[in-house]
């Protein structure tokens, strides 16, 4: 295997004595050559042999697909009297794969126009090129097509088809394809049944997929229960998901990891967080391992709920269980322990990630970089800041508004506008959620010039203030501090104001966004900053 040299030095003494190669032996030297990347040598071979086989074209047109070569591969297609289906769908296929499907429909269409007729994997590389392109229409037409030519395809194939249309949630296309099936005689089985069920679920046709899962003419198997699981799930109905597993133990059909995490995954989504774990040790108890989405899953929702020791825990026997914690994993950890001030634990996570070979990702860079801000270390913020745009991860708009904030903090107002600067510089807009922080930093060290200067960009880019830059605002105009001018934009202040705060507290940026506007607005304006409150309260910001 790969010694194409050798290969080359036995062929060549065989020609010095006198050996003249068979068909078959210039055939096994131009595959070896295609296999190392020597096409060029290959077509030299090729062009040498006295006879040539489809076998032969074949090879070298594969080989020159594989390289990329397809004007190559089409020019020596038409040198053939009667190109095989087979050489017509390894060009086909080699265009689909890099997405050059108008010549790869073009093909198609030669083929059939000159009596070849397609086989199963002639269709199977179109529909996965057109399903993976998201070319609706031309798939259509394929499988009217593929109707029309009544050709009997496996039942393989057939699945396969099922599960492309499917996952593009092409569902009228697929149910045609499923009668088709059945018209041709080919018997549908549970994975055509649950392609079709998982199909109506991506849509939201819970429903639909349920009404086919009871009419299932075969046994089912975990993965139907699976399908029709994750549907509920998705949807809300957590009782019928729970239900459904309770059905599959009654006909000890055993719940896989994949049907365990899914409810876990489920309860986590609808807030039932203690539910969940009890799944989790019946799972464990049931002598099913656990993967690094079900810990994952869990200790997201552990951290999201505040309850960061149990998440730490959890975390901590992963390694134990013989479960490496992923990207995901480590980034709703080190979200949840900066968030509730444990800087150190935190930190030490991210660098346990480095030295696992991972390569953190946006989150969980912005996660660490907001850690230290609001601990009131900037410099390392800074660091890592640089060290994630050096290693090609690049900032988004979180980050950046995070940084921002944490310059506020820091008085280094110079910085804001530096970083506003280099924000936009790289492509990266602002939202409403960015220009809220940089006026609330301005306005809290009494740059009020500079804060209505944000506030007019803002403006003019769509947003609005936040109840917190409100509350502000309010503030000094009790103290008499703004002009006649800034007084208008008090004037417009609309009652739909609180989307920014809420953003800022999801970025752990306000730690009590309730408690702040009693603060700022004082006794000196009781009706404003208490109407302020209910708008933040109304909002679902209750601490």
């Amino acid at each position: 295997m790969g010694h194409v040299g050798y290969a080359l030095s036995v062929f060549g003494k065989g020609l010095k004595c006198g050996l003249g190669p068979d068909i078959v032996t210039f055939n096994t030297l131009i595959k070896g050559m295609c296999r190392n990347g020597m096409v060029d040598y290959a077509r030299k071979v090729f062009d040498e042999m006295p006879q040539k086989s489809d076998v032969t074209y074949g090879i070298l047109v594969n080989g020159l697909c594989k390289m990329g070569k397809f004007s190559d591969a089409i020019i020596l297609l038409r040198d053939i009297s009667e190109p095989s289906v087979v050489v017509y769908s390894t060009i086909i296929d080699s265009l689909c794969k890099t997405g050059k499907m108008r010549e790869a429909l073009g093909l198609y269409s030669e083929m059939t126009e000159k009596g070849v007729v397609p086989n199963d994997v002639t269709y199977m590389c179109l529909m996965k090129g057109l399903c993976g392109f998201g070319l609706r229409v031309e798939a259509k037409k394929l499988l009217d097509d593929m109707f029309g030519r009544r050709n009997l395809l496996d039942l393989g194939t057939c699945n396969v088809v099922m599960s492309l249309l499917c996952k593009q949630g092409w569902i009228s296309e697929a149910c045609d394809f499923f009668d088709f099936m059945v018209e041709r005689g080919v018997m549908p089985n549970a994975a055509t049944y649950n392609a079709l069920m998982n199909g109506y679920c991506l849509i939201g046709r819970v429903d639909e997929s349920r009404n086919l899962f009871d009419v299932m003419v075969c046994d089912r198997d975990v993965i139907s229960y699976n399908v029709l699981i994750n549907g509920y799930c998705k949807n809300n109905e957590i009782d019928e998901a729970l239900g459904l597993m309770e059905e599959m133990c009654r006909l000890k059909i055993d719940p896989n990891v994949v049907t365990y995490t899914t409810v876990i995954r489920g309860l986590c989504l609808v807030s039932k967080l203690d539910d969940a774990l009890v799944i989790f040790q019946k799972m464990k108890d049931c002598g099913q391992v656990a993967n690094v989405v079900t810990y994952s899953t869990l200790m997201d929702m552990l951290c999201k709920h505040e309850r960061h020791s149990e998440a730490l825990e959890l975390f901590k026997t992963m390694d134990g269980a013989g479960v490496a914690p992923d990207v995901f994993t480590y980034t709703s950890i080190v979200d949840g322990l900066c968030k509730n001030g444990e800087l150190d634990a935190a930190n030490e996570c991210f660098l346990q990630l480095l030295s696992r070979g991972l390569q953190p990702n946006v989150y969980t860079y912005t996660a660490m970089i907001g850690g230290f801000c609001r601990n009131r270390k900037l410099n390392e913020a800074k660091e890592l800041f640089l060290k994630m745009k050096e290693s090609g991860c690049t900032p988004n708009v979180h980050t950046y508004t995070i940084m921002i904030d944490g310059y506020c903090r820091s008085a280094e107002l110079n910085e804001v506008n530096e970083m506003f600067i280099q924000m936009q510089e790289s492509g990266c807009s602002p939202d409403g959620c960015t220009y809220n922080t940089i006026i609330q930093g301005f306005l809290l060290h009494s740059e009020i010039s500079k804060a209505f200067h944000f506030i007019d960009k803002m403006r003019s880019n769509g947003f609005v203030l936040d109840a917190y830059t409100e509350a502000l605002l309010l503030r000094f105009q009790t103290c008499g501090q703004l002009g006649h001018s800034s007084k208008k934009v008090l004037a417009s202040l609309s009652q739909d104001h609180c989307d920014g705060l809420c953003c800022r507290d999801a970025l752990g940026l306000i730690q009590n966004p309730v408690l702040v506007l009693r603060v700022i607005a004082g006794q000196v304006m009781v009706k404003e900053s208490d109407a302020l409150v209910l708008r933040v309260k109304q909002s679902g910001y209750n601490r």
